[in-house]
């Protein structure tokens, strides 16, 4: 290939990739301009899905909602075999007499409960309990707001949605990944909280560039071994200051992967 061809392929493809960027940031802008999502939505939204399974996917929100769905979550299988984030909620069906999401949820918790390489790497079985209900809590709040969203099918989700969906470069999938090595960390817990005691990952520059992580030091460290650490948990996970907010953004999320 002579250079000049050379050249006007790079030019080619330098053009398209700075137009699909622009396209994306003008998509960004319109959506936190709409007031439906904040800058942090790239948070909120792993914390929302991370552990979200396609049983649970189904329960709350679409019983038809196909096993494709670019939703990525970290994979429950810890192994160093098995990638670490999949682009869709696995399915893990179990057996049990049981008929509530909660007993449910427990099943799933105490049939792995010795297994080291499921779920939470070195958490203890009633923090993984926790961790279990606090997402059905999760869950239970955006599906109100899911299903409001389904019904009036607002206009506004049709300009953004595309981007909002988009997974691979609104920077969920970056929030998913630093999530996954946390939880596959040998020498640590990772500890649950609300999206407060997350690192922040953000949709679009403001005032920090696009995929900075900021520390926070506010997450439970301590252990859950008696009444006085569990009143420190339920500090932590007090999600009463933003929980409409964050349960409305986690739903239009999912409303715009499930389009």
């Amino acid at each position: 290939m002579r250079l000049s061809s050379v050249l006007k392929l790079l030019l080619v493809l330098f053009t398209s990739a700075y137009g699909n960027k622009q396209k994306l940031n003008r998509c960004f802008n319109k959506a936190l301009d709409s007031g439906l999502v904040t800058n942090d939505f790239p948070t909120i939204v792993m914390h929302g899905i991370h552990s979200l399974t396609m049983e649970n996917l189904r329960h709350y929100f679409d019983p038809f909602a196909p096993s494709t769905v670019k939703i990525p979550v970290v994979n429950f299988n810890l192994s160093s075999e098995e990638p670490a984030v999949l682009s869709s909620p696995p399915s893990l069906p179990l057996t049990n007499p049981f008929t509530s999401p909660a007993m449910r949820a427990l099943d799933q918790v105490l049939s792995h409960m010795t297994d080291n390489d499921f779920g939470i790497r070195n958490a203890p079985p009633m923090e993984r309990v926790v961790h279990a209900l606090h997402m059905l809590e999760i869950w239970e709040w955006a599906a109100d707001h899911f299903r409001q969203l389904r019904e009036s099918r607002p206009g506004i989700l049709q300009d953004i949605c595309p981007c909002l969906a988009d997974v691979e470069h609104n920077n969920i999938t970056n929030a998913m990944n630093f999530l996954s090595e946390k939880i596959r960390d040998k020498e640590a817990i990772w500890r649950y909280g609300s999206p407060r005691t997350y690192p922040v990952y953000v949709l679009i520059i403001i005032r920090r560039s696009l995929g900075q992580v900021v520390s926070n030091t506010d997450a439970p460290a301590t252990n859950l071994t008696n009444e006085a650490e569990w009143e420190i948990w339920k500090e932590k996970m007090d999600m009463r200051p933003t929980r409409e907010s964050h349960s409305r953004q986690l739903a239009i999320f999912l409303y715009c992967a499930l389009m």
